[in-house]
């Protein structure tokens, strides 16, 4: 490719170590090198954002709507900049992914600190339903 990119999302176990999230099936990512959304290796990407620079934050979430669909969520600066109306199908094992190729070094943060996005207040606004907490799926045959 030809410029330096980071990407933040989910993917599966299979995507290769080498690439990027979202240019491969089961995974998707949001990039700096563009400001889009890359699901899946499709062509048609939103642009969801300005390029990232120094000193921004990218952040990525999942809203759970069954183990297997998930609504993607990814914010730019503490700011929601996209949030899926329709559920994607994820395979499972899924996991945080990052795609770097970039000459700089960032900071990455799993939770450790707080987050520049307000997580709290976003889950009541957008989700209707929670499955999940505490990282383990409720035993909700309906749900699952």
């Amino acid at each position: 490719w030809n410029s330096h990119c980071v990407s933040v999302g989910f993917s599966c176990k299979k995507t290769p170590i080498n690439s990027h999230v979202g240019w491969f099936n089961n995974s998707i990512g949001f990039h700096s090198d563009d400001g889009t959304v890359r699901f899946n290796d499709k062509m048609d990407a939103p642009v969801i954002s300005r390029k990232w620079q120094a000193g921004d934050t990218a952040g990525a979430g999942l809203i759970y709507v069954k183990k297997t669909l998930v609504r993607p969520f990814f914010t730019f600066n503490g700011s929601i900049c996209y949030n899926s109306a329709l559920p994607i199908k994820m395979a499972l094992p899924y996991f945080p992914c990052i795609g770097y190729d970039h000459p700089n070094s960032i900071d990455v943060n799993f939770s450790k600190k707080e987050f520049v996005f307000d997580i709290e207040n976003f889950i009541p606004l957008y989700s209707n339903e929670i499955i999940m907490q505490n990282n383990d799926f409720f035993e909700n045959p309906n749900m699952i």
